[in-house]
């Protein structure tokens, strides 16, 4: 008969053994994060000025953000680029700030996601980049997420709670420098994230775009659905960066009004957003300090304000 000792010996060998089996840990021993994708490199170039300006690409797919932070972290040296991203992605915040009010679960640090960085070839220094992560959708424009926070919460669900295998590919985010802006390189970069796409048998690229023109003081207080209809006399879209899309190829899909919603107390909302006193409860005109002008609903009453920023939807073809 055995004693009490080997039996309970016995018994943790054979829990070991079936948490490595079923791909756990314990007491935190081993990182849950899948581990992260293809890394590839490539060049791109656009024709500006009367010159042709080189860049290298940089590929990481399937990088949740602590992933692409630790390889920022180890490759900085190397290319100058990767400091400014990291200021971009590992920002030095202070308390409170706006994500502390975001509506809702913000998965972004948990999804994967695939990097695309545009350094210059001349000097390393950032271009531009595009983000992009993936879930399932059945390809119905009326089934799309929401907006992007919404695609965000889909993506984590597809991949960290239903196990879906995704087939379509979500930008969520296109940023060029400044000095570079007006050149072309969007188009590259979009073109970066439609090659992801091929290259993963995914069926469609649909990107939530954030129109600046919405954050004109004449624009702020249209409805979405309204705003996102405008057209110059040429027939083109008003918004430039729709507009843009459209003459890459892209399809307007769908709009929404609540792409990203932040909620917060009037203490906060006084500290955050405008000084100016509201003095009855219902949408009011202000400009946050980035130099937009949103439209805020603020309840006097249940002492709270509301922002919503919402999204055009398009598709582009693969």
């Amino acid at each position: 008969m055995l004693d009490p000792a080997t039996i309970l010996m016995a018994l943790g060998v054979a829990l070991v053994a079936l948490l490595l089996l079923r791909g756990g840990c314990c007491a935190g021993a081993c990182d849950s994060r899948p581990a992260p994708g293809r890394i590839t490199r490539s060049t791109s170039s656009v024709e500006a000025d009367g010159a042709t300006i080189k860049a290298d690409v940089l590929v990481l797919e399937g990088h949740e953000l602590q992933d692409f932070l630790e390889y920022l972290e180890s490759n900085r040296a190397a290319m100058p680029a990767l400091n400014r991203l990291l200021d971009m992605y590992k920002p030095s915040r202070k308390f409170p700030d706006m994500s502390h009010f975001r509506l809702g679960p913000n998965m972004f640090e948990k999804i994967p996601l695939d990097w695309i960085i545009f350094s210059n070839a001349d000097g390393g220094s950032l271009i531009g980049h595009g983000v992009t992560t993936r879930l399932h959708w059945d390809l119905n424009p009326g089934h799309r997420p929401d907006g992007w926070q919404d695609a965000v919460r889909v993506s984590y669900q597809n991949s960290h709670v239903d196990l879906k295998e995704p087939n379509s590919l979500v930008g969520l985010f296109i940023c060029i420098e400044e000095s570079s802006r007006k050149h072309g390189w969007a188009g590259n970069l979009i073109g970066e994230m439609k090659a992801i796409g091929r290259r993963n048998k995914m069926a469609a690229l649909i990107i939530p775009l954030r129109p600046p023109t919405r954050y004109q003081k004449e624009y702020a207080e249209m409805p979405m659905a309204e705003f996102a209809a405008l057209k110059r006399e040429d027939g083109q879209y008003k918004d430039h960066w729709i507009r843009l899309h459209v003459r890459l190829g892209a399809k307007v899909i769908g709009i929404s009004s609540t792409s990203h919603q932040h909620a917060m107390s009037l203490k906060d909302y006084y500290t955050m957003i405008s000084p100016a006193p509201v003095i009855r409860s219902g949408y009011t005109l202000v400009q946050q300090r980035d130099g937009g002008w949103y439209n805020v609903y603020v309840d006097l009453e249940r002492e709270f304000a509301l922002i919503n920023q919402g999204c055009v939807w398009v598709q582009h073809p693969l």
